[in-house]
């Protein structure tokens, strides 16, 4: 019957230690990844947005425009966030979530998410909708 105790608790220890250990590398891993995605900041209106691109001067502006029920958009979102960080001196990087902002999904005219707008000098260069490589955006940020 001690021999019985003693396993338990020995077993409810490990676990215990099992748990925390998964809760800090939770934690690391979340830091490590809110570190490069405070590069992507949010647009919360149709204010807020003109104003980021009239702020922006000649820097290239890349804003994506989601949904949190989209599949492809929570795909997109670390490889933005990854870009974010290489491209943090030359390019603005902004999401605006289309069913919170349903004007600003108007004024881009959005038929379908994920919708990745360029904007340079206050204007439309380029839009990509859909899921694209990492590639394909390195290659339309460098023109």
């Amino acid at each position: 019957m001690n021999r019985l105790k003693t396993l338990s608790k020995t077993r409810t220890l490990l676990l215990a230690l099992i748990f925390i250990a998964i809760a800090f590398l939770s934690c690391i891993r979340g830091n490590s990844s809110s570190k490069i995605e405070k590069n992507v900041k949010s647009i919360k209106n149709v204010n807020e947005l003109k104003d980021v691109i009239k702020s922006a001067g000649d820097k290239l502006v890349l804003i994506d425009l989601y949904a949190d029920w989209c599949i492809p958009c929570k795909k997109l979102s670390p490889l933005l966030a990854n870009l974010s960080e290489i491209f943090k001196e030359s390019v603005l990087f902004y999401k605006i979530d289309i069913d919170k902002n349903p004007g600003i999904a108007q004024l881009f005219k959005v038929a379908g998410i994920p919708l990745v707008i360029f904007i340079k000098n206050q204007a439309v260069v380029y839009a990509l909708q859909g899921l694209a490589s990492e590639n394909e955006y390195i290659r339309i940020i460098k023109r």
